[in-house]
């Protein structure tokens, strides 16, 4: 079995093996006459949407020099190739079966309807009880209830229970499933008396269990006109003859209900069997008789325990008001993790909805995450920090934003990535070895840019494309006080109606989110991104330009579109309690400086700003330099070195 987040890392902890479990590779000339109702669970995770800031600051998004770079490491892994969603999407919700399928790896709290690890029919008398193994997520997780059949409440049901292991390394195993237990679909008809099918098993075996389906029952209504039928069974080890007779059974009912009857051998040797079914005889009108399936039971020396996989048993009893599909649901709270405070990881794990210490347990479980390449000394846990504080900061009575996800698709770890950090605006950047994460949100300068360090003729600006254009968003996502049901926000509204007021819409997947409140929130981030922030810029620059990284918030300042005016330092000297700069241009506005500001970009990289005195007259050095010289209110925190300090003068 592989896991939902990643191919199964090379390490010695490997994940459950569930094809090799389950033994149901069968060769291709067997496909069309059996099929396995035992498998394993589901699938996939991440890669990420680059959201700017608002208003008047321009975000470095992987443009300034080639210093900057994203994780490409996280880049390496391929997609898969099967897309069998369970909690998102439009197909109704059930419970997936298949061979290659992948344990799902649940963070926060949701309703899981959780893949098939196992699954039978027992049969006595007229009575058929369900039994069905099904995989929650990796574990260890915290909890698992509220069970539902059907989207009804278990305990309506006639004999529902429900048995649950939480995923522990330790964890015992659930009764009826110590065995590896498979299904197959036989679907012979035995229309005549004599009539017989010789069924062989797909794998070495050491009990196997034959059903007989009637499907017109065994009599008319009211028990008019009964049909009796012996039924032989028989059996023997594939190349070896004759065959044993496990016994002729007669069956008979009053019911004209379709009945089920199935027959158990011992325990035999480990081996292949053939099994013949024979209608031996029949007295009463004829009717429907089918050789049904077959369950091969291999008898573990060790029972399967399924070790930290989170687990859920039902057995449940068919009856008037629950027969055909069975649909089955939990609402689980999910994986325990590391939790991160002043920048250290706890060495213990508990449940957790904070965004930022699941994206940490993604990256660095072994098991089922990225920890076979990154370790807790590869992660900057200061921005980490950050950003965990940044979740829980509390908005409209409730925590900004937090992870309910389900990672049940099975998709490459980038994919996954933009899921886990879109649930917070979240940006994971490598920068010097390490892994870093940066937020969208509102942050001081660290840089400053302007002519006296953007290289000459290389800034460029750009406009969105008119395909690129949206002026409304739809955030799609599932509601927990909807029942886990797919719903979306629409912005803008109009204030008085409500009415939706979009032409142009930009859908946007927000799974992890599940509070309408929260999906509110990114909705207005998502369309402040789309409509305010519309403009590109492109530059190249000196090595002094280097200290910056993706997320980092920079100003800009460039003659070409007229964006203020700015350059080197040529001098600065204190003069009556204020500094005086004198900059490498003589164009600067001498009147009307109510408004503007000196900005200086110290050759330290502080970044300073003072409200002006007075701008000299302009003037030429001897060398026909241009110069002139500003007075600011107050003083810098140093005196700006000449020719290392960046000037930028504009307005408020």
């Amino acid at each position: 079995m592989t896991t939902a987040m990643l191919p199964p890392p090379e390490t010695d902890d490997e994940p459950l093996d569930l094809d090799a479990l389950i033994a149901a590779l069968s060769p291709e000339d067997r496909a069309k006459r059996a099929r396995p109702h035992a498998a394993g669970a589901l699938a996939g995770i991440w890669a990420w949407f680059m959201g700017l800031p608002l208003l008047a600051q321009i975000f470095v998004g992987a443009l300034v020099g080639a210093g900057l770079y994203y994780a490409a490491r996280l880049l390496s892994r391929p997609k898969f190739s099967v897309d069998v969603a369970r909690a998102y999407g439009f197909r109704p919700r059930r419970n997936t079966s298949g061979i290659g399928l992948a344990v799902p790896v649940l963070y926060g709290e949701h309703r899981v309807w959780p893949a098939v690890v196992n699954e039978y029919i027992d049969v006595v008398g007229d009575l058929q009880t369900l039994f069905r193994l099904a995989v929650v997520s990796e574990g260890e997780i915290e909890s698992i209830t509220l069970p539902e059949i059907n989207d009804q409440d278990s305990a309506k049901f006639t004999g529902a229970t429900v048995t649950t292991r939480l995923g522990t390394a330790g964890q015992t195993a659930i009764p009826g499933f110590e065995n590896t237990r498979n299904t197959y679909d036989v679907s012979i008809d035995l229309l005549d008396v004599a009539r017989s099918f010789i069924y062989t098993t797909f794998t070495s075996i050491d009990q196997f269990i034959a059903r007989m389906a009637f499907a017109g029952g065994l009599s008319d209504a009211g028990g008019a006109n009964p049909t009796t039928v012996t039924m032989r069974v028989e059996y023997r080890l594939v190349g070896v003859v004759p065959f044993t007779l496990l016994g002729d059974f007669v069956y008979s009912s009053t019911s004209g209900k379709p009945v089920t009857k199935q027959q158990a051998s011992g325990t035999l040797t480990r081996g292949r069997y053939d099994i013949r079914v024979t209608l031996q005889a029949r007295t009463g009108p004829p009717r429907p008789t089918t050789f049904h399936t077959v369950d091969e039971i291999i008898v573990q020396a060790t029972p399967n325990t399924y070790p930290n996989v989170a687990l859920a048993a039902l057995s449940v009893q068919a009856s008037e008001q629950l027969s055909g599909e069975v649909r089955f649901s939990v609402l689980a709270k999910g994986r325990k993790v590391r939790t991160l405070s002043g920048g250290v990881l706890s060495t213990t794990e508990a449940w957790s909805q904070n965004n930022v210490e699941c994206l940490i347990d993604a990256m660095t479980n072994k098991r089922y995450g990225r920890g076979a390449d990154i370790a807790d000394a590869d992660i900057d846990l200061v921005s980490f920090q950050a950003a965990r504080t940044y979740c829980n900061t509390i908005v409209q009575g409730e925590t900004r934003h937090r992870m309910d996800l389900v990672c049940d698709e099975q998709k490459s770890w980038v994919e996954w990535l933009e899921h886990m950090v879109n649930t917070f605006r979240g940006i994971p950047v490598e920068s010097d070895g390490r892994y870093r994460l940066a937020v969208d949100d509102i942050a001081p300068v660290s840089q400053r840019f302007t002519d006296g360090n953007i290289i000459r003729g290389s800034f460029k600006t750009s406009w969105v494309s008119l395909a690129d254009e949206y002026d409304s968003v739809e955030l799609f996502y599932l509601d927990q006080a909807l029942y886990y049901t797919r719903t979306s926000v629409r912005l803008p509204l109009d204030p008085v109606t409500g009415v939706f007021l979009g032409t142009k819409t930009k859908q946007v997947d927000g799974r992890g989110v599940t509070r309408r409140t929260h999906a509110t929130r990114e909705a207005q981030y998502h369309l402040n991104a789309l409509t305010i922030l519309s403009r590109f810029v492109e530059f190249s620059c000196g090595l002094d330009a280097l200290a910056v990284d993706v997320g980092d918030v920079i100003d800009v300042q460039s003659s070409i579109p007229k964006w203020g005016q700015g350059g080197r330092v040529v001098a600065a000297v204190l003069t009556g309690g204020n500094h005086v700069v004198t900059v490498d241009r003589n164009d600067l506005p001498t009147a009307g400086l109510g408004s503007h500001v000196l900005g200086i970009r110290q050759a330290t990289d502080v970044i300073e700003e003072r409200s002006l005195v007075s701008v000299g007259a302009p003037f030429t050095t001897a060398e026909g330099y241009p110069r002139q010289d500003v007075t600011v209110s107050g003083i810098f925190s140093t005196l700006p070195a000449a020719r290392d300090a960046l000037w930028v003068l504009g307005v408020v």
